[in-house]
């Protein structure tokens, strides 16, 4: 073996075809075989999906078939259930791991992965990443999930993995903008709030002061009405006698 690497070092052109030599050699001895695939799902979060899957930096773990779940959708339950079956599967030959995307845990997975929409399962493998295309709730979506991994795959677009070289924004990347992201939402939070607190004071001073002048208007009109009560009033006789005392004598 030696005597080989150092017969290709003297060639140039040959390295290349003995780096990839090595590359394979070493995906496939880090691959699990079929008896060290674990029979169930395994929960996976942004503190252990690369560590897990290595998606993107070279997926020497294996290959994943990813379900990007969320809790709060109402076929989140039916879809766990598929997946949860999918894992027994003794003649498969990859993992299975599960991603809920609206837990605290996952939002950094949520921001990488942001062009997926729960649920919906993922086929990781050869440094690449392959959405399945159809509905996981339809009549037989095992068969058909289990067929897709099979080959199927083949058919799918292919993507580069979000966070590998050729990928978009890697989980720290997507996980500190989700952090600056919030940091502005919270800045706006408080002006709303300074400002929203501001115009309640002034609604209130409004108010005080329309009360006030309605107040002082009603007590205006009060003191008015008493002074007028106060103004001694004559009556019919009084008034008889004032007109007929005022007459002159001819």
């Amino acid at each position: 073996m030696m005597n080989d690497i150092h017969t290709a070092m003297k060639h140039p052109s040959n390295v290349l075809l003995l780096l990839q030599a090595l590359l394979a050699t070493s995906l496939l001895l880090a691959a699990p075989s079929l008896a060290q695939i674990p029979r169930k799902v395994l929960i996976l979060d942004q503190d252990n999906f690369e560590e897990s899957t290595q998606a993107s930096t070279g997926q020497t773990r294996g290959i994943w078939f990813v379900l990007f779940n969320d809790k709060t959708h109402p076929r989140s339950g039916e879809v766990n259930a598929l997946w949860m079956q999918l894992a027994m599967d003794e003649e498969k030959d990859f993992i299975v791991g599960e991603v809920f995307l609206n837990e605290k845990k996952c939002r950094a997975l949520a921001w990488q992965f942001s062009e997926i929409q729960p649920p919906s399962a993922v086929l990781f493998r050869d440094q690449m990443m392959y959405v399945y295309p159809r509905a996981l709730h339809e009549p037989g979506a095992l068969q058909k999930l289990q067929d897709f991994a099979a080959g199927g795959y083949l058919d799918t677009k292919p993507d580069y993995v979000a966070g590998s070289v050729f990928g978009k924004q890697s989980a720290r990347e997507a996980q500190e903008q989700w952090v600056q992201e919030q940091k502005e939402k919270n800045r706006f939070s408080w002006k709303g709030a300074v400002f929203g607190i501001g115009a309640m004071f002034v609604g209130f001073r409004l108010r005080m002061w329309a009360k006030k002048q309605k107040e002082e208007e009603l007590r205006a009109k009060a003191q008015e009405a008493a002074e007028q009560e106060k103004t001694p009033k004559l009556d019919a006789g009084d008034k008889a006698q004032g007109k007929s005392g005022g007459k002159k004598t001819k």
